[in-house]
């Protein structure tokens, strides 16, 4: 996590769902406070979050919410945070069914400089996620050094 010229930033990468509970419950817990933690040093900024959560939540792409999914709403209620629904998936593997783990959370304010989220599914990766798009509205803060 870290501030970039006028925003915060995140990137996360969750337990997943078949890991044991206690591990997954930390990685939320520390989530959540380094979550915290930005936001006391300066909560006037927007917060983008971005990661592979590896939690299925219904509505999200997925038939129903899995308990990682229920682990991702409840530090998004937690933390004032906005789940952004990419309404496609994000994760595909032959044999199995396409699914969305990974997700888009900001606050309010993250919320209101998104202009697009979209996954982009027609690039080629090794990966079996899909790239996310984010288009923003967002100034950058450019610092010269003064003679």
């Amino acid at each position: 996590m870290a501030r970039i010229n006028n925003m915060w930033y995140g990137e996360f990468y969750a337990p997943v769902d078949s890991d044991n509970v206690e591990e997954r419950q930390r990685f939320y817990a520390y989530a959540e406070e380094a979550i915290t933690a930005m936001r006391h040093k300066d909560s006037s900024l927007p917060m983008i979050l971005v990661g592979d959560f590896n939690g299925h939540i219904k509505d999200h792409y997925s038939m129903e919410t899995n308990s990682n999914g229920e682990l991702i709403l409840n530090a998004a209620r937690n933390q004032s945070l906005e789940l952004i629904n990419m309404n496609a998936p994000t994760w595909e593997r032959p044999g199995r069914r396409p699914t969305c783990v990974d997700y888009v959370a900001c606050n309010r304010k993250g919320y209101e400089k998104i202009l697009t989220a979209s996954v982009r599914d027609k690039i080629y990766t090794s990966s079996d996620h899909h790239l996310i798009e984010i288009t923003m509205n967002a100034s950058l803060l450019l610092l010269v050094e003064q003679p």
